[in-house]
Formats: C-alpha cells, sequence, structure tokens
C-alpha cells in the first residue's frame, strides 16, 4: 500500500500536447519555426522559446484546472502566471548555480532524521494517520516501519528542501538570537490585557466649525497648484457580468450588437435601444490612466488617448468575470481641475480636516485637566469609550483597527495605568487614551517548555530574511535577456523582480 504516491500533491510537468486552457498566446504554435528562437537568457544559460512555451502551458494547465474546468483564464491572469514561470526559471538558476558553487549534499543521517521528525503537512493530514481528527505521529512511524509509504518519493521530496535548508545556512552561517529576544518573542504572542480606550472620535467632534462658500473658494484659489491633473477623459461604458461559458457568449453577443448599433446611432442611444445600463467615468488621467472595472490596461490607453475621437468605442475587453465596453465620450486639456470640478470633494476634505483638528483640540484640553480621565470621558460629548479584551500586542483595536502607537503604549502599562494621549493624524482617527484595567500573569511554566521551540523559530526567520537579501542580491546582480513580449501576448511592464 504506497499512500504516498495514492496522495501526493508533487506538480507534474505536461507537455504542450495537453494544454487545454485555451489561452492566446501569440506565435505559441509558430514559434517553433521562427529563425529567432532566443526568447532570453538567465546568466549563461541561454533560453529558448520552446523551453518557456513548454514551461508556460505546464503552469497554465495547472493553474486552470485548480479553478475548475469552465473558468477560462483573464488575460490579466495570463500574464501573471507568464511573470511567474519567468520568475521560477531566475530562481531555479540561482539556486542549481548556488548549490553547484557551494557543493551542497544531504546525508543519508540527515534524510532519515527528516523522515522521521518532520512530517509533510500533506500527510499529517491523511486519515490514515489521523486518532479523533489528530495528527497521530506513532501511526506515522509504524506505517515508515512497515514500508507503507513510498519512500523513494517521500526521499526525493525530503531531499530538495533539505539541500535548499543546507544551502541557506551555509550562505546565512550561525544565527545567534539572546536571551532576551526568546523572552520578548514569548511576551508578544501571549501577553493580554484588557483595556479601556477614550477615542476622541472626529465624526462626533464638537464646536467644529464650519465651511463658507467664500471660504471653500478662497481655499481653491490659494492651493490652485495643488490641483493639477493634466489631461484626461471621460467614459461611457457597458459592464456584463459573467459566470460560465454560456453566460459569457450571451454578453459577447450583446456588446457585439452594441458595438454595430452604436455606429449607426451613437454609443448613448444604443444602449437605450438594448435598454442595457452604462455608467460613466470621468477623470480618466492620462498620466496615469485607470479605468473603472479593468484597472491599468496599457493597449485601451494608447487607443484612447492617442487615435481615439469622442464617440469611438473600445473592443471588447475581458476581466475575471465579466465583459466590458467603452465609449469615449469626452477630453479635456485643461491642466487644472476647476472649482466646479471638484467643489463636492474639496468641502468633504477640508471638513473632515478641521473635526478631526477640533477633536485633538478637545482632547488636548481633556487631557490637560484632572487625570480622572474614564470618569470624566462618561460625561463627555464627542467621546467613544471602547472595551478591549484579551487583546495581543498585535491585535486591531475595536473599531480603531490597527493603532500601533496606541497599542504599544498600552502594553508598556501595568494594571490601573493610563497611557498619555495618542495622536493619529495619518488615518484620521484623531486621538485618543488607554487605560489598561486588567493584565493576565504569564505562565512561565509554559515559557520554559517552549522556550527552544522559540528560539528555534526567531532563528529560522532570521536565517529567512538573511537568505532572501542574499537572494535578491543575486537577481540584481544576474545578466538578464527578457525577450517575451516578442514571442508571447501577456507579458506585463511591472516585474516581480
Amino acid at each position: 500500500m504506497h499512500i504516498l504516491r495514492k496522495h501526493s500533491k508533487v506538480v507534474i510537468i505536461i507537455t504542450a500536447a495537453l494544454f487545454v486552457g485555451g489561452m492566446v498566446l501569440m506565435g505559441l504554435t509558430g514559434v517553433m519555426t521562427k529563425e529567432k528562437n532566443n526568447l532570453g537568457r538567465i546568466g549563461n544559460k541561454k533560453i529558448t522559446a520552446q523551453e518557456f512555451a513548454q514551461n508556460l502551458e505546464a503552469a497554465l494547465y495547472n493553474y486552470k484546472n485548480s479553478l475548475g474546468d469552465d473558468v477560462q483564464l483573464t488575460n490579466a491572469q495570463v500574464a501573471e502566471m507568464n511573470e511567474r514561470v519567468w520568475f521560477q526559471m531566475i530562481q531555479d538558476y540561482i539556486i542549481e548555480k548556488a548549490l553547484d558553487d557551494y557543493d551542497i549534499e544531504v546525508s543519508a543521517k540527515q534524510l532519515a532524521q527528516a523522515i522521521k521528525d518532520e512530517p509533510l503537512p500533506e500527510v499529517m493530514k491523511m486519515k490514515e494517520f489521523l486518532t479523533e481528527g489528530e495528527f497521530d505521529k506513532e501511526k506515522y512511524l509504524q506505517a515508515l516501519r512497515l514500508g507503507q509509504l513510498n519512500l523513494t518519493a517521500l526521499e526525493s521530496i525530503y531531499k530538495q528542501r533539505l539541500m535548499i535548508e543546507n544551502l541557506q545556512a551555509e550562505i546565512v552561517g550561525e544565527i545567534y538570537v539572546s536571551d532576551d529576544d526568546v523572552r520578548q518573542k514569548y511576551i508578544d504572542e501571549n501577553q493580554t490585557i484588557n483595556a479601556k480606550i477614550i477615542w476622541f472620535n472626529p465624526e462626533k467632534a464638537t464646536g467644529v466649525k464650519e465651511i463658507s462658500d467664500d471660504e471653500l473658494r478662497q481655499f481653491y484659489e490659494e492651493n490652485k497648484n495643488s490641483f493639477q491633473k493634466g489631461e484626461s477623459r471621460s467614459f461611457d461604458y457597458v459592464s456584463l457580468k459573467f459566470n460560465g461559458p454560456k453566460t459569457k457568449k450571451k454578453a459577447e453577443d450583446k456588446l457585439k450588437k452594441l458595438l454595430s448599433l452604436s455606429k449607426e446611432k451613437g454609443f448613448k442611444l444604443a444602449v437605450k435601444e438594448m435598454k442595457l445600463k452604462s455608467e460613466t467615468s470621468e477623470f480618466v488621467l492620462k498620466a496615469s490612466p485607470v479605468f473603472p472595472e479593468v484597472g491599468a490596461n496599457d493597449s485601451l490607453a494608447k487607443q484612447m488617448f492617442t487615435t481615439a475621437a469622442v464617440g469611438d468605442c473600445s473592443e471588447i475587453l475581458e476581466t475575471e468575470n465579466s465583459l466590458v465596453v467603452f465609449c469615449l465620450s469626452g477630453i479635456d486639456i485643461s491642466p487644472i481641475f476647476s472649482f466646479e470640478q471638484i467643489e463636492e470633494n474639496l468641502r468633504k476634505a477640508l471638513v473632515s480636516q478641521n473635526k478631526i483638528r477640533t477633536s485633538m483640540e478637545n482632547a488636548q484640553k481633556f487631557y490637560e485637566g484632572k487625570n480622572n480621565y474614564l470618569t470624566r470621558a462618561k460625561k463627555k460629548k464627542g467621546v467613544d469609550i471602547l472595551t478591549a479584551t484579551k487583546i495581543k500586542v498585535a491585535d486591531p483595536l475595536p473599531e480603531l483597527g490597527a493603532f500601533p502607537t496606541l497599542s504599544d503604549a498600552l502594553f508598556d502599562l501595568n494594571k490601573g495605568e493610563y497611557t498619555k494621549m495618542i495622536v493619529d493624524t495619518l488615518a484620521g482617527r484623531g486621538a485618543a487614551i488607554g487605560y489598561v484595567y486588567a493584565r493576565p500573569e504569564l505562565d512561565w511554566k509554559k515559557y520554559n517548555k517552549e522556550e527552544e521551540a522559540i528560539r528555534k523559530s526567531i532563528k529560522q526567520s532570521k536565517s529567512y530574511n538573511d537568505f532572501n537579501i542574499w537572494f535578491s542580491d543575486q537577481v540584481r546582480s544576474l545578466r538578464i535577456e527578457d525577450n517575451r513580449h516578442e514571442f508571447f501576448d501577456y507579458v506585463p511592464k511591472q516585474r516581480m523582480m
């Protein structure tokens, strides 16, 4: 009974003949006959178009299968996978070269010990090794002794992992972890407190000054240079969702009809006649065009900002679960937003600033008074008293979310102590004062049992970070030639490196 072979999740590289994802890859079938077959170079290794195409097809096939048979990958997903495959090839080259340069090996003893002591996560979930829903290591060890696991497959998997671990140890060297580091990690992960938070909620601030129309106009005139936008476009667009091949075909047919009708009657009349719903997007900037539904799209931006005239429509664009058509409805070449264009948003922004400023002024006056803050806060308007129970230092605070300066201040306190007034203008949360009303004692017997495991985890984390720094340096210094754009569509401009 070879249990591992039955359950193994090792990725299998497939041939091009098995690829059935329906991808639109430029020149994929014609790559074999191109005179120029040099897709690029990684270090001293030439990468052929055939080699990359095979790796990409395998990755796309496996990715598509993981999502389901009816799922069609979008151009964005293909582009992302294209980049991931290229980066994986770079990573493989660096690691293989380093393993050879450092003459890394795995001893039989190390291999046997790892298989015995560190079961694979996939193996730990197998029903054969569960007792009352929990992994039973004794069952696993018994299966090893009785030869019920495919030892050859296991050794192959573990050897690859241990080779990388040994390489990492060789490059990073010995990692020193102090007793203070271990103790602090235990405290950070286990210490809890119960706290009251006196929050001067900007939305409830009292005494907030109203902004008159004249003041708003004056602010705009005095800060015009802050409202630069450059050339922009306005678009009308129709987006139709789909959830499978059939609904996608219906959506595509509707949009084709819409485009045809738009040539005769114009986009808005065509939308009305077909009883579709259109949306309007204004102020899409030429400098950094981001379109609703589809985000940044280079080909759409090139068309709409260089060759399109008002009334021209785009081709049908596909996102993860919808098809979209855009029609250019307006061109604005003025370099600055007019007052009318931003009046509403500007008023909201200034009112919000006033609320934050006023709430902080109120908080400062409150903080400078008598220090029985909780008693006084209960009678104070514009103040919320929040309760946080059994929180750890990295936990978000109720209603406030992640507030590191306040959290750190709270955990520095003993029971019965207040923090200073903590201000957060960046996220617009105003000011708060914290009070710790309970701080349970830590279980130091548990710490003694876990001390070495904590030290090991810190070492692993530091080693991993140092190894990543080394790897990033290798990537930056590596000679890389990348000609993927000559062979494949959907090669992203923003690279993972």
